[in-house]
């Protein structure tokens, strides 16, 4: 990833990929700590019930978008939107 202004990042071919992998690793961790026991295989239903309503809508909405990614291939455009539903997931955890 690189930036073009102080808050406009562009997305590179294969930052979609890492994104997906790495964010996902962070809602798992977070889930872990939260309920002390391991989350790391945790699907999003799993994860989803753990979470407020709005927050787990946008989990589902986020694992299906990063498994849609990595089954389907690349859609840079949604990275803005996921990285949104990525923080608000983490704040509801």
């Amino acid at each position: 990833m690189f930036f073009i202004s102080d808050r406009e990042p562009v997305f590179q071919q294969d930052d979609a990929g890492a994104f997906y992998k790495e964010a996902q690793s962070a809602i798992r961790l977070a889930a872990t700590a939260r309920t002390g026991r391991s989350m790391q295989s945790a699907d999003s239903h799993e994860l989803g019930a753990l979470l407020p309503e709005q927050a787990a809508g946008d989990c589902h909405s986020f694992f299906n978008a990063a498994n849609a990614h990595r089954f389907g291939g690349h859609n840079q455009q949604q990275l803005p939107e996921a990285a949104q539903q990525l923080e608000r997931i983490l704040k509801a955890l």
